[in-house]
């Protein structure tokens, strides 16, 4: 026998503001029970094929046999010994979950604009409210739940795509993955206003074509307790997230890029009710929303290039390795400069001094974690620009670096018969002391000094102690000496 259900008047508000529960299913003449058209499929045996839950929107049980209606229930009830049922406490149980979802429903989504949740007809700290649309978003006259809970009893349990809602709404408290607390007016079609208590995300699990697809995400979603049903904005989601909604007689098509995420079934009041059902918090956490694109292999792969994983996916290399979207990878990934980013190498220096000690550079490295058998703990270098001769004395304190210049400038001239024009250091204190000015100064020598934290200025002696740092490990670790024969290493390099 045709089905019963649904056969409201398109605005026949009487009806529809006296109605306490959405009817999930009717009963014909015969005493038979038509399942509502959001079910997903009998969950029991034949016995109860034809029973509709009003919870959960599933065939085969009734709703006070529901274990999700259960659970639900239980957490309510945890919620109000946990923080009352005053309207002014709005985060409940879940408060800990902060924060609103920012991507698209399963897809990578254009740039969401700034602001927040209104849209068109007004905006947080507005004095003009939202707007929820003629059917179905109405107001309790009556309930058994309070409007404050995270439970609503009485309210529906479907979606309906709105296209005069300027926002997603839902009296459902304990359907958010995240929620803050938000409050603004809302303006409904007898003219009455209620106000959000705050705004969050919601996972939807749609069902196309008999099947389910890929979870979904809806972000920006008003939680309105006073409301009676779940609404979609469809306006939101094309002007806003780039959706393209296809209307035909019996169903709306979502689109994002080309792809169907999930579709709405039109009834004759002219109601739209999305297919599929809202994840549960448990079953919300443990899905991902995300395309498994190119993009999120790369990140799984802790950012691995991309050519390696394309090469990866085409040879088959990794088993489950598998792409279910063909979009193309981030043009930037943040993450990757993040972590990958480094400085240019600095240019070759362009000047070479023809002469000795027309420019000689310096360095000091130490302390060394074991001193040597006659208690050096740092080594000093001075390096020729023109000859690259390299000179290095060992030192017990940082103090002796004016008494080790002083030898090297009197045994470097003696050699060479000319005198030491310019010294380059970093500007260490060692080579800062007054006894270390005056000396320079009285003696004509030019003071250089590199940037501070800008090594590379003076990258000649800074190689150096560098590479000697390198070939000390080397010799130690070779011949199976203790760290404390470094001074002898030195002395065999120079």
């Amino acid at each position: 026998m045709a089905s019963q259900s649904r056969t409201h008047a398109p605005y026949a508000w009487d009806t529809i503001s006296t109605r306490l529960r959405a009817p999930t299913s009717t009963t014909t003449p015969s005493g038979s029970h038509t399942p509502s058209p959001h079910s997903l499929g009998p969950i029991s045996g034949p016995k109860n094929a034809s029973i509709a839950c009003s919870f959960c929107g599933r065939v085969g049980h009734m709703s006070r046999r529901c274990r999700k209606r259960k659970n639900a229930k239980k957490r309510a009830q945890e919620c109000s010994r946990l923080s009352g049922t005053s309207k002014s406490n709005v985060t409940g149980p879940l408060g800990h979950l902060s924060g609103i979802g920012a991507a698209l429903p399963a897809v990578k989504t254009p740039p969401t604009p700034p602001g927040d949740v209104s849209t068109g007809s007004g905006s947080p700290g507005s004095d003009i409210p939202l707007r929820a649309s003629a059917l179905g978003a109405y107001s309790f006259p009556s309930s058994s739940s309070s409007p404050s809970s995270p439970l609503q009893l009485d309210a529906d349990f479907f979606w309906l795509a709105d296209t005069g809602a300027t926002s997603h709404m839902t009296p459902h408290r304990h359907w958010f993955k995240s929620y803050s607390p938000h409050r603004i007016p809302i303006r409904l079609a007898d003219n009455s206003t209620v106000y959000s208590a705050g705004v969050g995300s919601v996972i939807f699990q749609p069902v196309v074509n008999g099947k389910e697809t890929r979870a979904v995400e809806f972000t920006r979603v008003l939680h309105v307790p006073d409301l009676r049903s779940n609404l979609l904005s469809c306006l939101y989601l094309a002007r806003h997230k780039g959706f393209n909604i296809t209307i035909s007689a019996q169903s709306i098509d979502f689109k994002y890029q080309g792809i169907s995420l999930f579709t709405a079934t039109i009834h004759s009041n002219n109601s739209a009710e999305l297919d599929g059902s809202t994840l549960t918090l448990e079953a919300a956490f443990s899905v991902s929303t995300l395309p498994v694109d190119i993009s999120l292999w790369h990140r799984r792969f802790i950012h691995h290039n991309y050519a390696d994983v394309k090469s990866m996916i085409s040879k088959e290399l990794v088993t489950g390795l598998k792409l279910e979207s063909n979009l193309p990878p981030d043009a930037i990934c943040e993450p990757c400069l993040a972590g990958k980013i480094h400085s240019h190498p600095f240019p070759s220096s362009l000047i070479h001094n023809r002469s000795p000690l027309e420019l000689v550079h310096s360095d000091l490295h130490g302390p060394l974690p074991v001193s040597t058998h006659s208690g050096y703990k740092y080594w000093i270098t001075f390096i020729d620009n023109s000859t690259r001769f390299r000179a290095v004395y060992l030192l017990k304190a940082k103090s002796e670096a004016f008494e080790a210049f002083k030898v090297y400038k009197s045994w470097a001239e003696t050699q060479l018969g000319v005198k030491l024009r310019a010294l380059q250091d970093d500007k260490g204190g060692e080579y800062m002391s007054k006894a270390f000015l005056a000396f320079t100064q009285e003696a004509g020598i030019e003071r250089r000094h590199s940037t501070r934290n800008r090594p590379q200025q003076n990258g000649l002696a800074e190689r150096a102690n560098r590479t000697m740092g390198e070939r000390i490990t080397a010799m130690l670790s070779e011949s199976r000496l203790p760290g404390l024969f470094w001074g002898e290493c030195i002395s065999s390099m120079c």
